[in-house]
């Protein structure tokens, strides 16, 4: 039986979420593979034409799922950065295995199915939302060092936690105890932020001209 069209805005915003839903759904049980179109349109109620009108590919709809995710991710680390912060961040892992799971297949399989002009694109929404999150979505006078340098921080942060998940779930179908993986995560991440936070500090103190501009705009 064929889908009925949606119409209206609501509709397809709707039917394009149950898709997402769907392959959320799909993705988070034992698989270590994307679940196929059919598979996905199935678990959605929809024939599996429906998705390729939301998604060009299945690689499409989870690096949107993806990128959603990311977003969400980032927005946990701060300019000016705490220990909290980084037992946030880690938090996230736990409230979104899904996350770990895209993370590990993004590079690999998710990115390289883009055309170079969509690739360009994508790291370009990437760096854009990093620095939105650096600048708190207000126009802030950031120089490019240390704008590329908190960039990589984000990196080697997120990448140190992915690694311990990695290692504490790999090898055990349960999840990591909440309270031992966060604290393995700080752990990780901290000589990432103290070598971030070593570096700016050195920045400022041999740039004295620049701290006495934001002083005195």
């Amino acid at each position: 039986m064929a889908t009925p069209k949606a119409r209206s805005h609501a509709q397809k915003s709707a039917r394009k979420q149950s898709i997402i839903d769907a392959a959320v759904e799909l993705l988070s049980g034992n698989v270590s593979e994307l679940p196929p179109v059919s598979a996905i349109a199935k678990q959605a109620g929809f024939a599996k034409g429906t998705v390729y009108i939301y998604f060009e590919s299945k690689e499409r709809l989870f690096l949107d799922i993806y990128q959603d995710l990311y977003a969400k991710c980032v927005s946990n680390f701060r300019r000016e950065l705490h220990l909290k912060d980084i037992q946030q961040v880690a938090l996230f892992w736990f409230e979104q295995p899904m996350f770990s799971k895209l993370m590990s297949l993004a590079d690999g399989v998710l990115i390289s199915s883009l055309s170079t002009e969509d690739k360009q694109q994508y790291l370009l929404d990437r760096a854009n939302t990093l620095d939105n999150v650096l600048t708190n979505s207000q126009t802030v006078n950031v120089l490019n060092e240390e704008r590329d340098r908190w960039h990589h921080m984000v990196k080697l942060t997120m990448s140190s936690i992915q690694l311990v998940w990695l290692e504490e779930s790999m090898y055990d179908e349960k999840e990591p105890k909440k309270e031992v993986f966060i604290a393995m995560a700080a752990d990780a991440a901290k000589p990432v932020w103290d070598a971030y936070i070593k570096t700016t500090l050195q920045s400022k103190k041999s740039k004295p001209w620049h701290s006495f501009l934001q002083k005195n705009k």
